[in-house]
């Protein structure tokens, strides 16, 4: 069974989903990319029962409000951290896609005590490049003048030719639900993306870093990945699928949890 709560953070409302609270339990937190919600870590609740499962909506996604005009990757781990202590929960596993994973490695430079492993699943330890950052600036311009547009297009975007036919179900319903998000909310995460610094060197010194990347993802290159986790010496794994691999190849990431938690 899986329960719905909120939890009021700065004042503003905050939505997470959970199987159990149980402080004998190992746990697993997932944090979701931008334009995404809870919802698309639902694939892991019935394989993952021996586990406290959360998934949370961050900051001006899904059911949670914006807290600022700017939601830095700070912003949202301290939520996470304010959430876990509510919780009573001491030490957990991340599981970040995309955005989540900045997200994770955030969380990991301001409260190492509190992780065991963290999965940067389609994601990256190193800031935006200077063209990435451009990029965004033309996508905060293009928000502002028509959001629906913007959406339209990033959702796409994240999808290789052969994920847009197999999943058109998913992808109408990923669209709806950013859709469905505010202006404000989408431009804050935006320009927290853009400010993110450089966390490359936490995976020198923290050795359960482990990244998942998709062969075919054209956002963030499998051949950048295993390059950044081979500096490391970080485990790393490139498998079939794009850039939503949570959607793509679900069964592997499952398989990959379990082999390593």
């Amino acid at each position: 069974m899986v329960l719905k709560e909120n939890y009021s953070y700065k004042n503003t409302n905050i939505s997470f989903e959970y199987n159990t609270i149980d402080t004998d339990k190992k746990t697993i937190v997932c944090l979701h990319g931008f334009l995404e919600n809870k919802a698309i870590f639902n694939f892991l609740y019935p394989d993952f029962k021996e586990y406290n499962l959360i998934c949370i909506d961050l900051l001006g996604h899904g059911e949670s409000g914006c807290i600022g005009f700017i939601h830095s990757m700070e912003d949202q781990a301290d939520l996470v951290f304010e959430l876990l202590n509510h919780l009573k929960l001491k030490k957990v596993n991340l599981l970040g896609h995309s955005m989540g994973g900045y997200i994770a490695l955030a969380f990991l430079e301001f409260y190492s005590e509190c992780v065991d492993t963290i999965f940067l699943i389609n994601s990256s330890s190193k800031a935006d490049s200077e063209t990435r950052k451009i990029n965004r600036e033309r996508g905060i311009e293009l928000v502002k003048k028509n959001t629906n547009i913007f959406v339209q297009m990033a959702i796409m975007n994240l999808f290789t030719a052969d994920a847009k036919k197999n999943n058109s179900d998913e992808i109408e319903l990923l669209k709806n639900n950013a859709l469905a998000m505010s202006t404000k909310g989408i431009i804050a995460s935006m320009y927290g993306m853009k400010q993110r610094v450089d966390r490359e060197y936490l995976t020198n010194i923290h050795e359960n870093v482990i990244y998942l990347a998709g062969k075919n993802d054209e956002l963030i290159r499998a051949e950048e990945i295993e390059s950044e986790a081979k500096n490391s010496d970080s485990k790393y794994y490139i498998i079939k699928g794009g850039h939503m691999l949570w959607l793509e190849n679900p069964k592997e990431i499952k398989k990959i949890l379990k082999e390593n938690l």
